[in-house]
């Protein structure tokens, strides 16, 4: 299964239009919502699968 580290230039990328983060996007980097202080340190660097990075995107105002 082919897997993907995230950074935190990438989740800044791919913010919602409000240029925040929605649920959806959230959930799919594992986070609970509405997500605790520190999420983003705690998601960058993290692996995930193909299909969480595509969720994320896709929920986001910018498409690869």
């Amino acid at each position: 299964m082919k897997t993907f580290r995230t950074d935190k230039a990438f989740i800044f990328k791919h913010r919602a239009i409000n240029g925040a983060w929605n649920r959806k996007q959230v959930e799919a980097l594992g986070e609970i919502w509405p997500p605790p202080k520190g999420w983003i340190k705690r998601v960058a660097g993290r692996e995930l699968t193909g299909k969480s990075i595509a969720d994320f995107v896709k929920h986001s105002s910018i498409r690869a």
